[in-house]
């Protein structure tokens, strides 16, 4: 029998998930199984002086869809970054996983008063798969050019596409998730979004998937993250249908933000 993996707990807000997030899950998850102690709408309105953007039960959905996760925890209301105190006794992590802006001496003091290994995250920057490294990217501003409904969606809209169709499956004030079917030998259009990111996780089949100058090929189980900006693209060339789900973070969400830039069915912007 092999033994199990260490516990890693990560603590934070995730309000506005972005690729620095799945990057930090990312190298937290090559320690362990990533526990996340994630701030109450409470502790970010005390934190932030705001409202979240994204509701706690919201921000818990998009955080376990990742595949770096392993469970996530609503952190007691608090007034402080260390609202996951209380959780140290339930999770008994073996290591806490923070990156060096998170990191303080009082976290370092009370993480290692019970016995836990405190690691920094040596990661600040994300490569770019050519052997460059560039900071995280930051989200784009939302485009004042195009005046959009902050959403169009309802859970059970679907559409035929001549690539195959889609399913919404549940839709929230800033995410929505979709069910993806493409049509073997087929794929999307070459395009990008000014006003969302998107989170792919192929459930059947074998996709192809561009993100800018980067190509990937995922199977069931394997998910890619797509910022705000990113030219990407979802096909299909093998002889079987391929299943994605797809959920969209934004604070508009809406079938009109798509920007063509080649289509193999004719279709402009």
């Amino acid at each position: 029998m092999s033994e199990s993996r260490p516990k890693v707990l990560v603590s934070g807000c995730y309000d506005e998930l972005h690729s620095g997030h799945i990057a930090f899950l990312k190298e937290a998850a090559s320690y362990g199984d990533v526990y996340v102690s994630m701030g109450s709408d409470a502790t970010v309105l005390a934190l932030k002086k705001r409202k979240a953007v994204c509701s706690e039960e919201e921000r818990r959905y998009m955080l376990e869809s990742i595949r770096f996760v392993k469970e996530v925890y609503i952190a007691p209301d608090s007034e402080s970054v260390l609202d996951f105190a209380p959780l140290l006794d339930r999770i008994k992590p073996d290591i806490f996983f923070v990156n060096a802006d998170g990191s303080s001496e009082e976290k370092r003091a009370l993480v290692e008063s019970k016995g836990i290994r405190y690691i920094v995250s040596p990661r600040i920057s994300v490569g770019d798969g050519n052997g460059v490294i560039r900071p995280f990217p930051k989200l784009l501003p939302e485009a004042p050019d195009k005046e959009l409904p902050p959403m169009t969606y309802k859970a059970g809209d679907s559409d035929i596409r001549p690539w195959g169709s889609w399913l919404v499956m549940d839709a929230m004030p800033r995410s929505v998730v979709k069910k993806l079917t493409i049509l073997p030998k087929n794929r999307l259009s070459l395009q990008r979004h000014r006003h969302r990111s998107e989170l792919w996780t192929v459930v059947e089949g074998v996709a192809s998937v561009q993100c800018d100058r980067q190509m990937f090929t995922l199977r069931a189980g394997e998910q890619i993250f797509l910022p705000k900006g990113c030219m990407h693209r979802l096909s299909n060339s093998t002889d079987h249908p391929v299943i994605v789900i797809e959920i969209q973070f934004g604070n508009i969400l809406s079938e009109e933000d798509i920007e063509r830039f080649d289509d193999d069915y004719g279709r402009g912007s």
